[in-house]
């Protein structure tokens, strides 16, 4: 099922709708507003446990893990709401409208989204300069992909079950299976 798209829509409506509304949330790029899917029980969980790992090894760094109930503005018209977000840039510390420099962004891959975050918000995410980092999570199968920044290129990696993922960006190991607990995939 495609995600629902709206026509034109100018940012100061779109940020209006965005502020107001909590039983959805929306995505804004270049004057489009896309409203995101529903996730599954194991996307939430696989985002649950990808946030709870992360913000316990953060716990002591100055970095902070975001939910996606938090924006993350890329441009004046591009706003999105990954679904695990790390910032660990001091000039977002407080922000109460958006993040502006993430550090890693990670998206959970349904069906319904996955064409998008593999190919239009990946083509931005790579193009920001403070995202170091981008993992696309499998809610279908157990896969995680790993992009990150090597220098002025991108190169990936690919990890299943029994692995350990070095997320350089944040310098922080963690333990693939754990990623999936509790998940109907684990």
């Amino acid at each position: 099922m495609a995600l629902p798209e709206y026509p034109y829509v100018d940012v100061e409506d779109y940020l209006a709708l965005d502020n107001t509304v909590r039983s959805v949330r929306y995505e804004y790029i270049d004057g489009t507003l896309r409203m995101q899917a529903e996730g599954s029980p194991d996307h939430a969980i696989i985002a649950s446990n990808l946030n709870t790992i992360l913000n316990y090894a953060l716990r002591k760094k100055p970095c902070i893990v975001y939910s996606p109930d938090v924006r993350v503005q890329l441009s004046e018209s591009r706003y999105f709401h990954p679904d695990v977000t790390v910032g660990c840039d001091s000039r977002d510390v407080g922000k109460k409208d958006a993040i502006r420099y993430p550090r890693l962004l990670a998206e959970i891959l349904s069906p319904s989204t996955e064409a998008i975050d593999r190919g239009e918000k990946f083509d931005i995410y790579l193009d920001y300069p403070s995202i170091e980092e981008y993992l696309l999570v499998g809610s279908q199968k157990k896969i995680i992909e790993v992009y990150y920044r090597d220098g002025d290129t991108w190169a990936s990696r690919l990890y299943k079950s029994g692995s350990t993922i070095h997320l350089k960006s944040i310098d922080v190991i963690v333990a693939f299976d754990e990623v999936y607990e509790k998940t109907s995939l684990a």
